[in-house]
């Protein structure tokens, strides 16, 4: 565990090779316990091994899971979601999702599935390129949803990924849940190419694994959080900030006037927990105005969200007056990530 002294400023000059990341006593361990015992239950011999890394992954050929260094310690966690707005993983259900998608990609790897001519005829073929981004197509039936945002549709891999999460999960009930069509077909066909997959493991073990460099990383978590808010869009905030501003009151500041005693109470309401109120609503609502799927305008209500914690902002109207103004604002950035082509999940 981290030392109780650590505060936000003075873990960002720490280098990860000086922290220590043991999963072992922590939720992560719990949860790939419960991982084991679902593999055990499918009748499958196959157990990947666990590292500590920058981010969920397997490397291609190992059967390493890689979790991230934020997932072994509340305090981490936490700033994780205070700098980018999330954390993927955090809670017990979540972080099962992603050991299940990653056990995807280690079992497909320790038993050479991408070789099984059903797994060629029912996922794809694993060599087509990754693409660096994507947007998935709406009403596609053909794919589970697991980790979402139509992740399955990305490649053929991920789909593979997907899919075997939803069979492992003894809680998707998925014969009931799909009953028939393509996506059914698939999860029939993942019994037959697991089955096919362990008849050749017992006789050829394929277990390679590989542990991260973040043992031996000098970067620190300040190089992390630019790099990684940089790849998220969150580093730009010239175009937010004068729409943000002109809703919001800017809380604390010796610049504000004084205001009429019924604003007051306004001002105690952050403009955080007024767009976590009102996030699913607005999302449905642009996604019905501009006939788009919910995930573009999320990525949107996600970015300005971030950035209206950073600017500590609050209510300065009445929630009716705030909605409304907000709701332009949200529709005009989302038409302004198509026009620039920011529309696409990047990977």
């Amino acid at each position: 565990m981290l030392q109780e002294s650590f505060n936000k400023t003075g873990l960002f000059h720490q280098k990860f090779r000086d922290l220590s990341f043991d999963w072992q006593g922590t939720p992560i361990a719990a949860a790939v316990a419960r991982l084991f015992y679902e593999l055990e239950m499918a009748g499958l011999s196959f157990r990947p091994s666990i590292d500590i890394g920058e981010e969920w992954y397997v490397l291609e050929g190992t059967t390493t899971i890689v979790v991230p260094f934020y997932l072994t310690d509340s305090k981490l966690t936490l700033l994780e979601r205070q700098m980018v707005g999330t954390a993927e993983g955090a809670g017990a259900q979540n972080m099962m999702r992603y050991l299940r998608h990653e056990t995807g990609h280690a079992i497909e790897h320790a038993y050479e599935l991408s070789k099984d001519p059903l797994r060629k005829e029912v996922f794809g073929d694993t060599r087509q390129p990754y693409p660096r981004a994507y947007q998935p197509k709406r009403y596609v039936r053909k794919f589970v949803h697991h980790l979402g945002d139509g992740y399955a549709q990305c490649h053929p891999d991920e789909d593979f990924a997907e899919t075997f999460a939803v069979w492992l999960n003894p809680e998707s009930h998925w014969r009931k849940k799909y009953k028939s069509g393509a996506v059914f077909e698939k999860l029939s066909a993942m019994t037959q190419i697991l089955k096919h997959g362990e008849e050749l493991h017992r006789f050829r073990k394929n277990q390679v694994t590989v542990s991260s460099s973040l043992s031996s990383s000098r970067m620190t978590l300040g190089d992390y959080y630019e790099r990684k808010c940089k790849k998220l869009r969150l580093g730009v905030h010239s175009e937010l900030d004068e729409w943000l501003i002109r809703i919001f009151n800017v809380r604390n500041s010796r610049t504000l006037k004084p205001v009429p005693q019924t604003r007051r109470k306004l001002r105690g309401t952050s403009s955080v927990d007024f767009i976590s109120k009102v996030e699913n609503e607005v999302k449905k609502e642009v996604s019905s105005q501009l006939g788009l799927s919910g995930y573009e305008v999320r990525n949107v209500l996600f970015r300005v969200k971030h950035r209206a914690r950073q600017l500590g902002l609050g209510l300065k109207s009445s929630h009716r007056q705030t909605k409304a103004e907000f709701l332009d604002f949200i529709v005009d950035q989302t038409l302004e990530d198509i026009r620039r082509g920011r529309n696409k999940i990047l990977l």
